[in-house]
């Protein structure tokens, strides 16, 4: 854990339901060795099965460094996409840093704060920290009359767990169109005021949590100027491991 390294991913026909794939061969023998499977971001997996050499020895996995579950609640940007492999998503690589169990509850193209998806949202088992990253879904209009909503319905089911509200890493459109560009500050603004109400008030562990990138560059970051390539879910992932660490 904290060094683990790619060994192979699946490639199997598209169209096929079921299929057989060899993700690793030829090791050098009698060294152990931990395996970490990663799956898909977009497929659900009914049944899996795990083949291996005959004189080979299976025993537990490390523990997970620390207990409570970290949840994300987001967009597709959250669920993975359009990363090229599942374990690029910014929660798989958060996960592997920390060894921790990390939930992903990106939901593409409706993760929008209803309030009836955050009562579920909150009642995830022994949570550590609730990260909030739905404001692209939601739009600036929604967003405004969500966000409050949001954070209560967490609070209310988890009177300890910090809530972290993280700001969007970019979009393209911003650089072309200044009504987008401020729509993006303002989101952004949101989750600071709320972040400072709610200290204001008491609760000390809402955070605000700036997934934006400083490098110019950044609009190289995406596939279609919304969704990340592994480059961009890696340049979010150096950005924002750092300040959600402060809140563990």
């Amino acid at each position: 854990p904290g060094e683990r390294r790619l060994c192979g991913v699946t490639r199997f026909p598209a169209q096929e339901s079921e299929y057989a794939v060899i993700l690793i061969r030829d090791l050098p023998e009698g060294e152990e060795r931990e395996f970490l499977l990663h799956f898909p971001n977009y497929s659900g997996v009914e049944k899996l099965e795990i083949g291996l050499d005959p004189a080979a020895a299976v025993a537990p996995p490390t523990p997970w460094s620390a207990g409570g579950r970290i949840v994300f609640y987001g967009t597709s940007i959250t669920q993975g996409g359009c990363a090229s492999r599942p374990g690029m998503s910014l929660t798989a690589l958060l996960s592997r840093r920390w060894n921790r169990e990390v939930v992903n509850l990106g939901f593409s193209g409706s993760g929008k704060g209803e309030p009836e998806v955050l009562e579920l949202v909150a009642s995830v088992p022994d949570p550590a920290l609730f990260v909030l990253d739905y404001a692209v879904n939601a739009g600036l209009v929604k967003f405004r009359e969500t966000l409050p909503g949001a954070v209560d319905i967490i609070r209310a089911r988890n009177r300890n767990a910090p809530i972290a509200l993280l700001t969007p890493m970019h979009l393209a459109l911003e650089l072309y169109r200044e009504k987008r560009a401020g729509e993006f500050r303002e989101v952004c603004a949101l989750m600071r005021r709320e972040a400072e109400l709610r200290h204001a008030a008491g609760d000390v562990n809402v955070h605000f949590v700036d997934g934006t990138v400083e490098d110019p560059s950044w609009s190289e970051y995406m596939v279609d100027g919304v969704h990340l390539t592994d480059l961009g879910f890696f340049r979010q992932y150096e950005k924002v491991a750092p300040q959600l660490e402060k809140l563990l």
